[in-house]
């Protein structure tokens, strides 16, 4: 495959190793955090292929989502890459945002964004989403525990698009070890 545009140009070779630096992230397995991680609710999770055609199959009701990025390689190996997870008061209209985003043009949009824009064209991004007992339907409490759950799953899981770990705190525990 040959990469051009106007001013580039790109051998197989070459396009390999801007798509390895350009898709390489950092994942945090943390144990302790996994194991005072709050339940606060249970979460049964859907999922759908992050496309513009799939956006009708998402309910328009609160709830939590992630996208992970999965590969699909062999039967019955589970292999999914927690990006990033959100909320949201609809999640269709959250999911039909982040289509219209993708579209958006070159420059206007989240940097993070473009590596979502990224695996949705490969056809390996996947939505997942966990709708939200109608019960808690009242704003003040629904939004208050939307942000809970989320809060809770980020410092669990600490996706990279969106962990709120600082890489100045990753040195000051990785310097215990050394």
């Amino acid at each position: 495959m040959t990469f051009r545009n106007e001013t580039l140009q790109f051998d197989d070779e070459d396009w390999d190793i801007l798509e390895a630096a350009y898709t390489e992230h950092t994942f945090r397995l943390v144990p302790s955090r996994w194991q005072n991680f709050s339940k606060l609710a249970t979460l049964n999770w859907s999922v759908q292929l992050f496309s513009d055609s799939n956006a009708i199959t998402i309910p328009a009701s609160s709830g939590i989502y992630s996208f992970c990025v999965e590969p699909n390689l062999t039967d019955n190996l589970a292999a999914c890459f927690l990006m990033y997870f959100g909320k949201a008061n609809n999640l269709r209209r959250r999911y039909g945002e982040y289509i219209r985003e993708i579209r958006a043009p070159k420059g206007v949009g989240r940097p993070s964004i473009k590596r979502l824009k990224y695996y949705k064209s490969t056809g390996y991004l996947y939505f997942h989403f966990a709708e939200i007992d109608p019960a808690m339907a009242v704003p003040q409490i629904l939004d208050t525990f939307l942000l809970s759950v989320e809060k809770s799953l980020i410092t669990a899981f600490a996706p990279p698009v969106n962990s709120q770990i600082t890489d100045a705190q990753v040195r000051r525990v990785e310097s215990a070890f050394d």
